[in-house]
């Protein structure tokens, strides 16, 4: 396994350079954030891997509203422009997670991102 993360870890270059030029026929990524600005750190043009002044626009928006309401509809803007009218990224899964416990046990604390803390949890 060492061998395997070394290895890795010289190639890391060279993959950031190819998604930086463009110059891969697929990526795969998966990005765990509780907020959809994230976009902007990967697809805004900070991120090297998107350039559109348009989308950059769009995402500066976003970011001005406190309005939920308001804010869904510009980021379903931004999604049409990145997955149907541009075609830079291809959603593929949505992960849903179960949790279930007993009557008798207490004090199961889940985040807003899904982690699950024990720590006071107890039986009755």
């Amino acid at each position: 396994a060492p061998a395997k993360a070394a290895a890795l870890q010289n190639n890391l270059p060279h993959i950031k350079q190819a998604m930086r030029e463009q110059k891969y026929e697929a990526a795969l990524r998966l990005t765990k954030w509780l907020d959809p600005d994230i976009l902007t750190y990967i697809f805004g043009s900070a991120g090297k891997i998107y350039a559109n002044p348009e989308y950059d626009k769009l995402l500066d928006e976003q970011r001005a509203l406190s309005d939920v309401a308001a804010r869904t509809a510009k980021f379903d803007e931004i999604t049409k422009k990145i997955v149907v009218e541009d075609g830079i990224a291809i959603p593929m899964f949505s992960e849903y997670r179960y949790l279930a416990a007993r009557k008798s046990v207490k004090d199961i604390k889940v985040s807003k991102s899904g982690m699950v803390y024990l720590n006071d949890t107890h039986i009755e």
